[in-house]
């Protein structure tokens, strides 16, 4: 039996340059793919299979402009998080935050809770990944 790992909070967000970063808001999907909750064996498994998600959603995508945008996933173990000791007050699980597993995300970077993983990918990366023909976050088989 595989080992369920750990529960993860991921944020998806979009830039137009890499520098000012914002909620990967779709126009029609609004912000429903832009946070998350999921168990994995590792944050960087979570990062991982987020993009994954993300570009294999934006084949075929015609109405969104996504070409020469960066995407980047943050990912927290989230109880973890929470145990964070800085100069504020560390932010709360998201039960006692209200937050839903969509926006918990926003909510950690909010409050300047450190990730556990961040992957980023620049324009080139993403176009390369969405018209790979073996699929976003596919090995090409030798």
């Amino acid at each position: 039996m595989r080992d369920p790992g750990v529960e993860y909070t991921w944020l998806v967000e979009t830039s137009d340059d890499g520098s000012d970063w914002w909620t990967a808001t779709h126009p029609v999907h609004r912000d429903q793919d832009s946070g998350g909750m999921e168990w994995a064996v590792s944050a960087e498994e979570v990062a991982e299979r987020v993009l994954a998600r993300q570009f294999t959603a934006l084949r075929g995508e015609r109405d969104w402009d996504w070409e020469e945008l960066w995407f980047r996933v943050t990912v927290w173990d989230h109880a973890n998080a929470c145990d964070w000791a800085g100069w504020q007050q560390p932010p709360y699980l998201p039960e006692k935050a209200g937050c839903t597993p969509q926006t918990y995300g926003a909510y950690l970077r909010h409050h300047g809770a450190e990730p556990h993983a961040v992957e980023v990918r620049v324009p080139r990366q993403v176009r390369a990944a969405v018209h790979s023909p073996t699929g976003p976050g596919l090995a090409v088989a030798p």
